[in-house]
């Protein structure tokens, strides 16, 4: 997984199957998974022109801390996926991550 930031999005494409081109002020990418956390505003649904479907099932978060050292995410978060839900890890300071 490859996390760009900042990178605003300008235009999205449907390109072949199973892919999506990004047009962004870093550039243009190719991908096969985006992932469209604008909650109701749907951003990427809309713009690819995806219908919507009715209410997902209850979302439940939860979030925390953590002190110590995870070096393979210093750089960049990571988005890990299981059958159970996911878990995003991100430094937030030096020896801090969320």
């Amino acid at each position: 997984m490859e996390t760009r930031q900042p990178c605003a999005v300008d235009r999205v494409q449907l390109a072949q199957e199973n892919e999506v081109r990004v047009l962004t002020g870093a550039g243009p990418f190719s991908v096969r998974i985006i992932v469209d956390a604008t909650g109701r505003a749907s951003w990427f649904t809309r713009r690819l022109g995806i219908a919507r479907g009715g209410r997902s099932w209850r979302l439940i978060a939860q979030y925390g801390c953590a002190a110590g050292f995870c070096s393979a995410v210093d750089e960049a978060p990571e988005l890990v996926g299981d059958a159970k839900g996911w878990v995003w890890t991100a430094m937030v300071q030096p020896g801090l991550y969320q």
